[in-house]
C-alpha cells in the first residue's frame, strides 16, 4: 500500500507542536552507568498518541536498515511445540504455491496485482501449518484457523487514533461472521476487520520501491502496538518479486530477519508457525487485557469523543471501561496509563499503568512508593491500590511473566511488563482554572518533594509537566481512615493563606511517575552505588541543566552569580512565621558573606563531582512552571499572535534534547522582567517578576558553593517568591482550561493556537506567510464567535512582528 499522505497534527499534553516521534531518543531518558537507559514516562507522544504511518517512517526506528543474521533461530519457531519436534513442511511439489511463488515473481509495476497473490499464498501456507499442528494434536479442534486478509483499499475501522494505519494484508483468527466484514452492506458501506482482530501486518512492495517497505511495515508495527495494550509483541512482514523479510517488534525494539529469496519457504513457514505458538519469550497477546467486543458499525475518528475499553484483570480484580489515556514510545518502557469511566462515562479515580521495566533497573517504583507512605501517607504523592511488588509483574496464560524477547546485551535492555494500579488522579496543569490555582499547585508541590528529600530520603528524577497534576482526588480505598497521614506533615498553600480545606489531604498538587525515582537511603546505606546519582536521568524539555550533560555546570558568569536567599516582608512574612516558624525563617537566613549558607570556591579548588541533588529536581519545576505559563490561554483574552520572543523561547524547550552540547534553555535564565513579559501572553504579563526571581534562584551551579547549601535551600527559594507573589495577587487571571497559546483548533478540549491545523512552524514561516496565517485564523475565529469582528480588522492592519 502506498503511504497515506499528509501528516496528522500530533502534539503533546501541554499543547505543544509535535514532531514525528524520535524513537531512538526517548521522550523520558536515563543513561545509566552501564549503557543508555531509554524510557516514557515523562513527555508523553500526545494525548491521541499514534501518528501517521508516514511520519513514523521517519524515525530511526523505521530507518534501521540492520539485519540479525540469527533471526529465525531467535525469534521464529522453528517446530518445537511443547515438546514435539514437528516434521517440515514440505512445499516443493505443491504446484498451487509453485504457481503463487512464480506470479509474485513475475510482478509488473504496480503493487495492486500482488496483494491477493501473496494472500493467497499466505492462506495456502497457513493452512497446512494449520494441519499439521491439528494432526498432531498440538491444537485443540476448536482452535481458529489464522487466514491472511487484502485489505489494501481500506483502514481497519475502529482504531481509537487515527485512520492512518493501512497495511496491505493483515492476518487474523478466522471467526464465524467474517464474511460479512468484507462486503458492502445496502448503503455501499464496507466495514472491514476492526484493528484489535488483527495480529500480524504485511506490506508489498514492487521491485523498484522495495527500499520503502521495511520502513512503512515498521511504522505500521509501531502504529499497531500503540493502539494495542494487549499485544506485548507484533509479527510483521515486507515482500516484493525478488525477495522477503520477516520482522519482530516489542518494547525492546524492531529486529529483521535476513531477505530471502522466494525458493527459500522455510523463514515463512516458520513465521506463520510463530503465529499459532510462538517461541518462548515472544508474547503475542497479554490475556490480563481484555480485547473489546466486535464493534462492526463503529469507526472512530476523533480521539476524546469516542474510545475503544478495555477490561483489566489484575490481582483477582477486574477493572472494566479502561480507557488508554496516554501511550510512550513503543521502543523502551513503553508506558501505557488507563482510566476508568463509570457509566455515566465520568472519569474514576482508579488509575492503571502498565510499562515494561528494564530488568537491571536499580529502583522499583512500587517500592518507592511502599517505602514513601510506610509511616503514613505522605501527602500530594501519588497511593496505590495493589501494594505488593511482588504482583506487579504481568504473567501470560502460561504463568510466566511477559517479557521482551531478545537477550540483555550492551545494546539491548531485557524488559519485563509490570502493572501498577493507582487510586489517585488528578488535571494536568493546562486544566487550571486560573494562574492561582497553578501557583498555589506548584507550591505545594514544592512542599511536597520537599517532604520526600527530607523525610523519605527519595528523589523523583523526572518531575516534568506531566508528572505534576492539580486538583487531585483519591478513592476511599487509598485515602480512607485506615490509612493515616504520617506524622508532621507539610504545610500547604491553603493553612498559609487560612484558606478551608477539609480534606484529608490537603496538597493542591499531586506528583505521580516514580519510575525514575531514587531512594537516598539505600545510597547511603551503600545498598547501591553512590554511581547511580551521576546517570542523567529526565524528560528532555524539563531536565535540570546539569543533569542533562551529567556533569557540573561550567564556570561562566551565569552559573557561579549567587543570588542571595530571598527576604519577606509585610503580609507575606507574617503568613510565614505564622505556620512555619520564625525558626524555620532564620534557619535559611544568608550570613554575612555567605548566599545559601555558602561562599564561592577558589578557581584552584578541586572541582566537585557531579550527582543528581534535590536542587536539579527543584530546578525541573521551575522549566514545569515556565512551560505551564507561557502556554496559559486567558479566559478573558482574545486570540494574541504569538511574539517572536515567545517562539523563541517555546522552540528552545520543544527542541531540547539530552546531550553534552550547549543547552538550548541558557538564554532563558538571564531574561529581565521585560523579555518574560515578552514572552507571556499580554494578560500574564504580571508574572514576569516571579519568572525572573524563579530564574535568577535556578541559574547558579551550587555545587561551586562551600560548604554546601543545606538540601531543601532552593525549594525554600521558591517557597518564599511564589508565597510573596501569590499573597499578593488580586486578580486570580481565569484562564481557559485545555486551551494553549499553541496547538490545533482541531485538538481535543478546544486547545487553539498557531498554526491551528497546518504542519509548518510559525517560527519557520516568513513574515508575509504568519500574516496570512493569522488573518485566516482570527476569521475562523470570529466564525466560532470567540473574538469581535474588531479583532480581525486589527489583525488585518497591524504590522506581523
Amino acid at each position: 500500500m502506498s503511504a497515506s499522505h499528509g501528516y496528522v497534527y500530533i502534539g503533546s499534553f501541554d499543547g505543544s507542536r509535535g514532531s514525528p516521534p524520535n524513537l531512538g531518543r526517548m521522550d523520558s531518558f536515563v543513561d545509566s552507568v552501564s549503557q543508555p537507559e531509554a524510557g516514557s514516562s515523562g513527555n508523553p507522544v500526545v494525548e491521541s498518541p499514534a501518528d501517521t504511518a508516514k511520519a513514523y517512517r521517519l524515525t530511526p526506528v523505521a530507518q534501521n536498515r540492520t539485519v540479525e543474521s540469527d533471526f529465525v533461530v531467535l525469534h521464529l519457531n522453528n517446530g518445537e511445540i511443547k515438546g514435539t519436534r514437528l516434521p517440515s513442511l514440505d512445499l516443493s511439489n505443491d504446484q498451487n504455491i509453485s504457481d503463487l511463488i512464480a506470479s509474485i515473481q513475475t510482478t509488473g509495476v504496480g503493487e495492486v496485482p500482488l496483494y491477493s497473490v501473496h494472500c493467497a499464498l499466505l492462506n495456502s501456507i497457513s493452512e497446512q501449518v494449520f494441519q499439521q499442528l491439528q494432526d498432531n494434536e498440538l491444537l485443540s479442534p476448536s482452535a481458529p484457523r489464522i487466514v491472511f486478509i487484502d485489505h489494501h483499499g481500506h483502514s481497519p475501522p475502529a482504531h481509537p487514533y487515527t485512520s492512518a494505519e493501512k497495511p496491505d494484508i493483515f492476518a487474523i483468527y478466522s471467526f464465524p461472521e467474517l464474511s460479512k466484514y468484507l462486503v458492502k452492506d445496502s448503503q455501499s458501506q464496507y466495514h472491514g476487520i476492526p484493528y484489535y482482530r488483527m495480529i500480524s501486518v504485511i506490506e508489498n512492495k514492487t521491485e523498484y520501491t522495495f527500499n520503502e517497505g521495511r520502513p512503512q511495515v515498521t511504522s505500521y508495527m509501531l502504529q499497531h502496538l500503540e493502539a494495542r495494550p494487549d499485544m506485548p509483541g507484533l509479527y510483521a512482514i515486507t515482500a516484493n518479486p525478488n525477495f522477503y523479510q520477516v520482522l519482530w517488534g516489542d518494547a525492546s525494539g524492531t529486529y529483521a530477519s535476513a531477505e530471502f529469496q522466494w525458493s527459500s519457504l522455510d523463514p515463512l513457514v516458520a513465521y506463520i508457525r510463530s503465529l499459532y505458538s510462538p517461541p518462548a519469550e515472544h508474547h503475542l497477546f497479554d490475556p490480563s487485557v481484555h480485547t473489546p467486543a466486535l464493534i462492526p458499525h463503529r469507526r472512530i475518528r476523533k480521539p476524546g469523543k469516542k474510545s475503544i475499553t478495555w477490561t483489566i484483570d489484575h490481582d483477582g480484580q477486574s477493572y472494566p471501561n479502561c480507557e488508554s489515556i496516554f501511550t510512550g514510545p513503543i521502543c523502551g518502557r513503553r508506558t501505557t496509563v488507563f482510566a476508568r469511566r463509570d457509566e455515566h462515562g465520568e472519569f474514576l479515580s482508579t488509575i492503571i499503568k502498565d510499562y515494561y521495566r528494564d530488568d537491571q533497573r536499580r529502583f522499583d517504583e512500587v517500592k518507592l512508593i511502599n517505602h514513601i507512605h510506610v509511616d503514613g501517607t505522605v501527602p500530594g504523592v501519588v497511593r496505590l491500590l495493589v501494594t505488593d511488588p511482588e504482583k506487579s509483574d504481568v504473567k501470560s496464560s502460561d504463568g510466566v511473566s511477559i517479557t521482551t524477547a531478545r537477550p540483555a546485551s550492551k545494546t539491548v535492555r531485557h524488559r519485563t511488563k509490570k502493572r501498577i494500579v493507582m487510586g489517585s488522579h488528578g488535571k494536568k496543569l493546562s486544566q487550571a482554572q486560573s494562574v492561582k490555582d497553578l501557583l498555589m499547585a506548584i507550591y505545594d508541590i514544592v512542599e511536597v518533594h520537599r517532604t520526600l528529600v527530607n523525610q523519605r530520603r527519595v528523589l523523583h528524577r523526572d518531575i516534568s509537566f506531566h508528572n505534576v497534576l492539580m486538583y487531585p482526588r483519591h478513592c476511599k480505598d487509598v485515602d480512607g481512615d485506615d490509612r493515616p497521614l504520617m506524622k508532621n506533615p507539610p504545610k500547604f498553600i491553603d493553612e498559609v493563606l487560612g484558606i478551608p480545606n477539609e480534606s484529608k489531604d490537603k496538597s493542591r498538587g499531586l506528583l505521580i511517575d516514580l519510575d525514575n525515582g531514587a531512594a537516598l537511603s539505600d545510597i547511603e546505606q551503600k545498598a547501591v552505588d553512590v554511581a547511580e546519582l551521576a546517570n542523567r536521568t529526565g524528560t528532555p524539555r524539563y531536565i535540570a541543566r546539569a543533569v542533562r550533560m551529567g556533569r557540573l555546570l561550567g564556570r561562566s558568569r551565569l552559573n557561579v552569580f549567587f543570588d542571595p536567599m530571598p527576604t519577606l516582608s509585610g503580609e507575606a512574612l507574617e503568613r510565614y512565621v505564622k505556620v512555619y516558624s520564625q525558626a524555620s525563617y532564620d534557619q535559611y537566613e544568608d550570613a554575612e558573606g555567605t548566599t545559601h549558607g555558602g561562599k564561592p570556591i577558589s578557581l584552584d579548588a578541586e572541582r566537585p563531582k557531579f550527582c543528581h541533588r534535590p536542587d536539579h529536581d527543584a530546578e525541573s519545576i521551575f522549566w514545569t512552571l515556565l512551560v505551564a505559563l507561557i502556554l496559559a490561554y486567558p479566559a478573558d483574552s482574545v486570540y494574541v499572535a504569538p511574539t517572536k520572543e515567545f517562539r523563541a523561547v517555546w522552540e528552545s524547550i520543544e527542541r531540547h534534547t539530552i546531550s553534552h552540547d550547549q543547552d538550548s534553555r541558557n538564554s532563558t535564565l538571564n531574561y529581565s522582567n521585560e523579555e518574560f513579559a515578552d514572552v507571556l501572553h499580554p494578560r500574564l504579563a504580571s508574572l514576569a517578576p516571579l519568572l525572573s526571581r524563579l530564574s535568577s534562584q535556578v541559574s547558579p551551579e551550587y555545587a561551586y558553593l562551600s560548604p554546601a547549601p543545606p538540601e531543601d535551600h532552593l525549594h525554600e527559594a521558591f517557597r518564599r517568591i511564589l508565597l510573596e507573589h501569590i499573597v499578593s495577587m488580586k486578580d486570580p487571571i481565569p484562564l481557559k482550561p485545555g486551551w494553549s497559546r499553541v496547538g490545533s483548533s482541531k485538538r481535543p478540549e478546544g486547545i487553539i493556537g498557531l498554526p491551528p491545523g497546518g504542519n509548518k512552524r510559525t517560527a519557520d514561516m516568513t513574515p508575509e506567510d504568519l500574516r496570512k496565517e493569522e488573518l485566516r485564523f482570527a476569521k475562523k475565529m470570529r466564525r466560532e464567535g470567540h473574538v469581535s469582528e474588531s479583532y480581525v480588522s486589527y489583525v488585518t492592519t497591524d504590522e506581523p512582528n
